[in-house]
């Protein structure tokens, strides 16, 4: 998703106002009688709750109670979550996630969920409850914030055991955002990733350690939900001073439909959606309840087992828990999950509602893969630890085959369906490359890896777009800014250009190379110095009209380097402006532009890294005065495998520098890993300790 560049002071003020109006509702939603028999909150209490009121919660009865679970492995009280198990023992319990609505600018009022009204009411029924945090829309944008979902959903079915959850059912549920965010969870159960427009959606993520297991849920409880961003003033408009969807995303609807859209739970509905019901108040006044009522229709003509619960006295959080309108909704609960709708507890699942799930890394490092085709006559799957393999069919049409042990590590594949290659439609990682489409599969291992998410703090990443003057339009790239880059205003760091080979796009040495997390890890171990990485499109020639495309062009990829994307950089990120605070690097073709480069403008750059790269020894007078060179250059580092195919090149390169008298550090591998990603973090996370210290 792309986060474009706003003044600073437009989005606080945004920001300012949104937080101002979510204060209030939350404020009066909590502080005013409710609907019959659901009274939402006592007197204010002095240094009390949220807004300064606390809910009524003498409905909540429960056996126990465990508080700030965190269900990602890290140490951020945003992702912890509260777990409610009823009074009533029972071998297992069913489970409902229920999510607080907070405009999706909150991100810790799990203990502000509906409590004394809507999870009590599912306890009292029998289902254990869980409440989540999720990252607030200023901490992270969309699809951030389901993300966190699903790790929940994940984390309720592989921690079962412990809590004596009965994941057969599983269910979400939520008010406001919350009910948007239950809903999204319901129409994405069982899709990993998907394009709308020009815009690839990541609607899995990988947090927490539970990524094998199942993100899907068996059905969903929606309590005036702002469901359809692409909807929302539907004839009724919206009251709320600046629109919430805008912060949450990070840019105007206008020229971001697509990014509207994904944001969108109708853009997801299918004859696979799990059942879905919908409480809307007829006098809602943030969220009009024709919105409920055009998702409500979606469904219904996609044949989802669905309803509408109109509340007509209903506002938003007003009159809405009466009696009734819980009991409908646990009414519906219960009858989908007595109908049967057990979730997957193995790699595959036939059941309508339930998508199929691949990859599957098992515990023994083995992988199982799963693709459902049943009008497919040959499938089989290509990855890159053990090649090309054969699945077989099942009677529900579903191929699948297990492969491996392999090592931990994550490794590209595809399927092979009746002669033509695809990716996995299951898997939540793919391969951002220009030339071939393959999906990720990550092997974690029992030790964490130099790329594994780690319980440290994080930085940050940003898709920016800048104007570039060379191209004449718009490109595109990556920026990593370090752990707490934004409590400290007046520090500025170095920065590091990272390049990624031909036909790959900015993405991939983040989502494939995670240098964010190789760098997160470096600094958590005092290993490396603190510094913005800007990961450049290393293409740009493919942005121009097919008449002007020049592939390779080195000469328009260093103009727009240094012409167009450094000077965004540096006005808009707290930068060291000098070559002594500049370093540039790449793999295979990017590491070839990144040596190019650097060696032709030592006016910029005194750091240079090169993996698995071919390399040239044809730049005229760059090598003719080595003591010259040496002065300038801090580092000059060069990493290649004895098993890759530019291993020859670049050996004559390593040697061809120390007959000059250039210094030069070297690294070989001899892994059987060749030209590969697992050589290209290996060679980052060896060279990062090195740059900038001098």
């Amino acid at each position: 998703m792309v986060i474009f560049v706003y003044q600073y002071t437009i989005i606080m003020r945004r920001i300012f106002i949104l937080s101002l109006a979510v204060l209030l509702n939350a404020a009066l939603c909590h502080a005013q009688p409710g609907g019959q028999g659901a009274p939402m909150g006592p007197a204010p209490q002095n240094g009390g709750g949220f807004g300064g009121f606390q809910p009524d919660l003498s409905r909540l009865h429960f056996s126990e109670k465990f508080t700030d679970i965190n269900y990602a492995g890290d140490d951020q009280a945003f992702h912890t979550c509260d777990i409610y198990i009823p009074e009533k023992k029972q071998e297992k319990y069913p489970v409902v996630i229920h999510i607080y609505g907070s405009a999706w600018f909150s991100n810790n009022s799990k203990g502000m969920a509906d409590l004394g009204t809507i999870c009590a009411a599912y306890l009292e029924a029998g289902y254990a409850v869980v409440t989540p945090n999720h990252r607030a829309s200023t901490d992270a944008k969309w699809p951030a914030q389901l993300h966190d979902i699903k790790a929940v959903i994940r984390f309720v079915r592989g921690e079962a055991e412990k809590y004596h959850f009965d994941t057969s059912f599983i269910a979400a549920s939520g008010f406001s955002s919350g009910g948007h965010l239950a809903s999204m969870a319901a129409v994405t159960s069982g899709l990993k990733s998907t394009k709308i427009g020009n815009c690839e959606i990541d609607l899995e993520g990988a947090l927490g350690s539970h990524t094998g297991q199942s993100s899907a849920v068996n059905a969903a409880c929606d309590w005036s939900g702002p469901v359809d961003l692409m909807h929302m003033d539907c004839g009724e408009g919206m009251k709320m001073p600046v629109s919430p969807e805008e912060v949450v995303l990070g840019v105007p609807m206008a020229g971001n439909e697509d990014r509207y859209k994904s944001l969108s739970a109708p853009t997801y509905v299918n004859a696979n959606t799990p059942p879905i019901i919908i409480t809307h108040g007829v006098k809602d006044n943030v969220v009009p309840c024709c919105v409920g009522t055009m998702f409500y229709d979606v469904l219904q003509k996609a044949g989802v087992p669905s309803e509408l619960n109109v509340v007509e006295e209903g506002g938003h959080g007003f009159n809405m828990y009466s009696d009734e309108n819980l009991a409908r909704a646990v009414a519906f609960l219960n009858k989908y999950r007595r109908a049967g709708a057990p979730a997957p507890k193995s790699a595959r699942s036939s059941h309508p509602w339930i998508a199929v799930t691949s990859p599957v890394v098992n515990p023994d490092n083995t992988v199982t893969f799963n693709y459902k085709n049943e009008k497919a006559k040959d499938v089989k799957v290509n990855v890159q630890f053990a090649g090309t393999r054969q699945m077989t069919r099942t009677e529900d049409g579903i191929w699948t085959v297990t492969l491996g042990p392999a090592a931990p590590d994550m490794y590209p594949y595809c399927f092979i369906v009746d002669g033509i290659s695809i990716m996995d439609p299951s898997a939540p990682d793919w391969f951002p490359n220009e030339g071939f489409k393959n999906s990720i599969v990550d092997i974690r291992g029992d030790r964490p890896l130099a790329h594994s998410v780690q319980n440290v703090p994080h930085g940050s990443v940003d898709y920016v777009n800048y104007w570039s003057g060379t191209l004449g339009t718009y490109s595109n790239a990556i920026v990593y800014t370090p752990p707490f880059y934004d409590r400290n205003p007046k520090k500025k760091y170095p920065v590091f250009y990272l390049i990624s080979g031909t036909t790959d796009t900015e993405e991939v040495y983040f989502k494939v190379g995670r240098m964010n997390f190789i760098l997160d890890n470096l600094i958590a171990e005092g290993r490396a110095k603190e510094m913005i990485i800007v990961l450049p499109y290393g293409n740009p020639s493919n942005l121009l009209p097919p008449d002007r495309r020049a592939p390779f062009d080195f000469t328009l990829f260093s103009k727009d380097l240094t012409d167009d994307l450094m000077p965004f950089v540096e006005k808009n990120y707290r930068t060291i402006n000098k070559p002594q605070a500049r370093a540039i690097g790449g793999f295979s073709r990017g590491g070839n532009q990144a040596l190019s480069m650097g060696l032709t403008h030592l006016d910029k750059f005194s750091w240079l890294c090169s993996y698995s790269s071919f390399t040239s020894m044809d730049l005229p007078g760059v090598y003719d005065d080595a003591a010259a060179l040496n002065k300038k250059v801090k580092l000059f580092w060069l990493g290649v495998g004895t098993d890759d195919f530019l291993y020859g090149n670049a050996k004559e390169y390593m040697d061809f520098l120390d007959s000059k008298g250039i210094r030069n550090v070297k690294v070989f591998t001899d892994d059987k890993f060749g030209h590969t990603w697992m050589n290209a973090k290996y060679f980052l996370s060896e060279s990062l300790p090195l740059l900038f210290n001098e």
